[in-house]
């Protein structure tokens, strides 16, 4: 008998108390629903992203090209808690009490700027980008940097990364590269949440999961694009 990737994850963390599908999901910075939506087949329909893959891969302890959505493994080659890493607490477990073994991740001060809400759509809207909205603690992948931001997200267009009023991180020194997620932002202000795919000397090629598409932006029209490094759900 074989399992997909999609079962060997459920498997593996069905397998561990200190550990649910919501908590992998949040420790890469993702909506708490994310892999609860991959397990079940909804989406994504043609596997994980290659940065989620290796992160998932990474907490639970297999190599990441067991994850790939072309493979099907015979049962119990991934084998429980051989080489498993420890989900942080900050997840907040949906299980009474922290996960077992959790290490503790500390917040830096609340000087993180929080900007006007980026539309997830398909043209954007104008932001008020120089103005903060608010100041949150500092997420632990971004503390020491400066320049880091947050943006909050409307609409529904990068479900099942991102929800209506979610938060992302984004340290805008780390380059970009094909397949991550990015702030796109325009001369004029206007903002997208968008799933970088290439760039040239005229255009940014992006794309959007729901409905899955893809866009073009003239490079003269973008004032920056600038990486995700994580997010925080909706309050």
């Amino acid at each position: 008998m074989a399992e997909t990737p999609r079962e060997l994850i459920k498997r593996l963390v069905e397998a561990r108390d200190n550990l649910t599908l919501a908590d992998l999901s949040r420790a890469l910075g993702l909506n708490h629903a994310y892999f609860q939506q991959y397990v079940s087949g909804r989406s994504p329909k043609k596997g994980l992203p290659e940065d989620i893959r290796e992160g998932a891969a990474h907490l639970l302890g297999i190599d990441p090209d067991r994850l790939r959505e072309t493979q099907r493994l015979p049962v119990g080659l991934a084998q429980d808690g051989q080489g498993a890493r420890t989900v942080s607490a900050v997840t907040q477990s949906t299980r009474s009490g922290p996960p077992a073994g959790a290490v503790r991740v500390e917040y830096g001060s609340r000087d993180f700027p929080i900007y006007g809400s980026s539309q997830a759509g398909n043209e954007g809207q104008v932001v008020d980008y120089d103005h903060v909205v608010e100041y949150r603690h500092r997420p632990p992948e971004l503390i020491g940097v400066t320049g880091a931001w947050g943006m909050y997200v409307v609409g529904d267009s990068m479900e099942p990364r991102y929800f209506h009023g979610d938060r992302v991180h984004v340290n805008p020194h780390k380059p970009v590269r094909a397949g991550r997620f990015v702030v796109i932002v325009r001369h004029d202000n206007t903002a997208l949440v968008k799933q970088f795919v290439a760039k040239n000397d005229s255009r940014y090629k992006l794309r959007q999961l729901n409905p899955k598409r893809d866009i073009e932006i003239p490079a003269n029209e973008v004032q920056g694009c600038f990486l995700i490094v994580g997010a925080t759900d909706a309050d």
